[in-house]
């Protein structure tokens, strides 16, 4: 009897947690279903809101080669690289292949030789001012970090706009399986929704990774000869000797090595560096004069393994007092010169209008590498 009434019980027990799984199944789908729809919806009519726009045909009918002089006025050197990636761009963006991005780039070099710069100016002349994710991958680091962040940044920018640069920044220091889940990302701009665990293309994305990884290990030769652009196949053999995974490395379109800049491209960054400061006030600095830009040099040289990143603060410190004299002159136009003593800037007078080119002709004349 008393085991007639246990069998009972049992089969009692198993009833109830199934009618409570049933029920918290059916509560779930209730609630989840919904916000599914919800984000589906959202980003159907955000596509439509960008086609509606042009956005898309626009840019399919772009020709991004012709974003090489406008980015080179603004980024000295890797001029071979540059064409190389923008050509490549184009012809992708030409196909406009469904399951297929816009390129993944693979940047590699020094600190400080432009590679999260241009990939910036590489945004803002394809898609406008603001469309670019930046995604510091030193923040995922870590065995436990979580991959559905990353996609949900991704979506996040793509529900406002399907059409942007993703910038991967330092992307080295991710931990082996957070490069491992952007395998997908790289190799055909798919993602799945954390969320909907729908199935995204980023079709209109380009797609840049940097590191500062693989430049000891370059031969050479190659890294002294800057008249060629360093073979695909070199870069990427030395990222692979540095610790990168092959079967990253092989996800990207093609892997460019950013070279520390010489004496003279250092001076033609601070001949623009000077100008972007004093434009910020309103004043056109209309020449540099080459003992001011000497001093530079040399103040850069101690910081070379750095590239010019320190050029802007040093730059910035320099001109301070200068920027404040002038302001309370009302000068607009200036001819900037050196004062020794003082080690700053100084405003000699307003002066005729000189280019870049220009001012680096000169500076050639006046031997600055010599110095």
């Amino acid at each position: 009897m008393a085991a007639t009434i246990s069998a009972v019980a049992f089969v009692a027990v198993l009833k109830l947690s199934a009618i409570v799984s049933l029920t918290a199944l059916l509560t779930l789908l209730i609630i989840a279903l919904p916000i599914a729809m919800f984000f589906r919806a959202r980003r159907l009519l955000h596509q439509f809101v960008a086609a509606a726009r042009g956005n898309i045909k626009n840019l399919r009918t772009q020709q991004p080669t012709t974003l090489a002089s406008w980015i080179d006025e603004n980024l000295i050197g890797h001029k071979q690289e540059i064409q190389d990636i923008l050509t490549n761009i184009e012809r992708n963006l030409m196909l406009s292949l469904r399951g297929r991005h816009l390129g993944a780039y693979l940047l590699m070099g020094p600190t400080g030789t432009g590679k999260t710069y241009f990939a910036n100016l590489l945004s803002e002349g394809m898609f406008g001012a603001g469309r670019v994710l930046v995604i510091p991958m030193s923040q995922y680091s870590s065995p436990t970090s979580d991959t559905n962040s990353i996609f949900k940044l991704i979506l996040e920018q793509y529900d406002r706009n399907p059409e942007f640069l993703l910038l991967l920044d330092e992307i080295d220091r991710a931990s082996p399986h957070v490069q491992n889940a952007l395998f997908h990302l790289l190799d055909n701009g798919e993602i799945i929704d954390p969320v909907t665990s729908e199935r995204v293309l980023l079709q209109y994305v380009v797609i840049v990774a940097t590191t500062n990884l693989g430049v000891s290990n370059m031969n050479k030769e190659v890294l002294d000869n800057i008249a060629i652009q360093a073979p695909d196949g070199e870069c990427r053999e030395a990222l692979a000797r540095a610790g990168f995974e092959k079967a990253l490395i092989t996800r990207f379109d093609g892997v460019y090595l950013f070279r520390e800049l010489g004496e003279m491209d250092v001076i033609t960054v601070a001949i623009l560096q000077l100008r972007l400061y004093y434009d910020q006030f309103q004043i056109k600095v209309s020449y540099v004069e080459p003992d001011l830009l000497i001093d530079i040099l040399k103040r850069n040289a101690a910081y070379s393994e750095f590239g010019v990143r320190q050029l802007q603060r040093l730059i910035r410190n320099m001109s301070d007092p200068t920027v404040l004299a002038a302001k309370k002159r009302g000068v607009t136009s200036i001819v900037l010169g050196f004062d020794p003593p003082n080690s700053a800037v100084r405003i000699i007078n307003e002066g005729v209008s000189k280019s870049v080119n220009e001012e680096r002709k000169e500076m050639v004349n006046e031997g600055v590498s010599a110095a």
